[in-house]
């Protein structure tokens, strides 16, 4: 599907400089000294992490940077932008791209979270600030094939319902016989084998 494929190559040129200009000032801002006040102002909390030898500012700074990604940027820009850029390029309108995003943001913020975050703290904790970028576009490859599965094909399950529609309305617009039922009888056997066919895929690629 060259229109999909143009659609995730277009969105991730954007994202990436998004990110190149997006870093420095993050990391500038936070130095775990936001992580370090809350864990003050627990009782006995400041005791515990330093038994458990999580008292060292620098990794609260890399946790914070990894934070301020996923809870900032990721939800008030990549995913608006992701949606935006992969609609207009695959041919959605409006009110289609809001249908999409609906169905689609809960479950794959959830699956941002657990891939990025633990990427995003190696990032920002142990790779060099230069290497950033080629670091994050080797695991976007990675994250590319998780959300293309799980939001990619925008148009695919509108055209399985339409066909299902199609027959309906042929079925309704005369007298209705037995062989007409069995007819769509099929047509629905056959949609319902396809998304279980769909799903399992889905989850092999998940994996």
């Amino acid at each position: 599907d060259k229109k999909r494929a143009s659609s995730f190559a277009l969105f991730d040129m954007v994202y990436r400089a998004v990110q190149h200009f997006s870093f420095p000032p993050i990391v500038a801002n936070c130095h775990g000294q936001f992580i370090a006040g809350a864990i003050a102002t627990v009782p006995g909390l400041t005791a515990v992490t330093q038994n458990m030898g999580w008292n060292d500012p620098y990794y609260f700074g890399a946790m914070e940077q990894t934070l301020a990604s996923q809870l900032g940027i990721v939800p008030f820009f990549y995913y608006p932008v992701f949606y935006t850029v992969t609609a207009l390029v695959q041919g959605l309108d409006t009110e289609a791209a809001i249908q999409r995003a609906k169905d689609t943001f809960v479950p794959l913020m959830k699956r941002n979270l657990l891939f990025w975050i633990p990427v995003q703290f190696i990032q920002f904790g142990f790779i060099d600030e230069s290497l950033q970028i080629p670091f994050l576009s080797i695991c976007g490859l990675a994250w590319t094939f998780i959300i293309s599965v799980f939001a990619g094909n925008a148009k695919q399950t509108d055209e399985r319902d339409q066909e299902l529609v199609v027959s309906m309305n042929t079925a309704s617009k005369g007298i209705v016989t037995s062989a007409d039922i069995e007819v769509l009888e099929k047509e629905i056997i056959k949609a319902a084998e396809r998304d279980l066919v769909t799903n399992s895929d889905e989850r092999s690629l998940s994996r």
